[in-house]
């Protein structure tokens, strides 16, 4: 799964792919992502943007995006790789993409 940013005028442009998502609610969403796969995240921190994870879009904020090790069984083969793990407060859910 990707995350893209939604830009004014309604283009988006993806941010992280693939993200490995480790909890995800109303309030906030937390993923892993490796570390050369994060470099268009590092400049939103922050900020409060509209986002696309799937098919669905929120208003949110990228909290923090901070070294980790993995526990997500999509990265198992991919230990010994740097890994971020990312958390985005949501705002709003801006509901589907049609």
């Amino acid at each position: 799964m990707a995350l893209s940013v939604i830009e004014h005028g309604g283009r988006a442009v993806v941010v992280a792919n693939p993200i490995f998502v480790i909890s995800e609610s109303d309030t906030k969403l937390t993923f892993d992502v490796l570390e050369h796969d994060s470099a268009a995240l590092i400049p939103l921190i922050g900020k409060w943007q509209t986002y696309a994870h799937g098919y669905n879009l929120f208003f949110g904020q990228l909290k923090s995006l901070d070294t980790c090790e993995s526990t997500h069984p999509g990265l198992a083969l991919l230990r010994e790789k740097a890994t971020l793990r990312a958390v985005f407060l949501i705002f709003k859910s801006a509901g589907a993409l049609a």
